[in-house]
C-alpha cells in the first residue's frame, strides 16, 4: 500500500512538471521512457540450453520445448529425448524482458 501511495505521489508530481513518471522492475523513471523489448520463445529456449549445459552434470540428449507463458515468464521445460518416449527432466521460467532463467520447482 505504500508503494501505491509512494508511486501516486511521484506520478502527480509528473503531471505537474510535464514529464512521465514509469516503474519498471523496481526501478523508477522521472522524463524519458526505458524501451521494453521481449525476448522470443527461440531465445527463450537457447538461454534454458545454455543455463543447462552450465549447471547440469549429466550427459542426456535433451530438448528444449515453450510449454506455456504468461505477462512476464516463459515456462521452459527440458526433455531427455528417448527412442521410445519423451521423459520430463526439468522445468524452467524465463523472465521475458531480462531473459533471467531460473529453474522452477515442480511438486507432483
Amino acid at each position: 500500500m505504500i508503494g501505491f501511495i509512494f508511486y501516486s505521489l511521484l506520478h502527480s508530481i509528473g503531471e505537474s512538471i510535464g514529464e512521465k513518471v514509469g516503474l519498471q522492475e523496481n526501478n523508477l523513471y522521472i522524463g524519458k521512457q526505458p524501451t521494453v523489448t521481449q525476448i522470443t520463445e527461440t531465445k527463450a529456449m537457447f538461454l534454458v540450453g545454455d543455463y543447462f549445459r552450465k549447471t547440469e552434470k549429466v550427459k542426456l540428449k535433451v530438448i528444449y520445448m515453450v510449454d506455456s507463458q504468461d505477462d512476464n515468464y516463459y515456462y521452459v521445460g527440458a526433455y531427455e529425448d528417448f527412442p521410445e518416449r519423451v521423459h520430463i527432466y526439468k522445468w524452467y521460467k524465463v523472465h521475458k524482458v531480462t531473459g533471467k532463467v531460473t529453474y522452477e520447482k515442480i511438486e507432483y
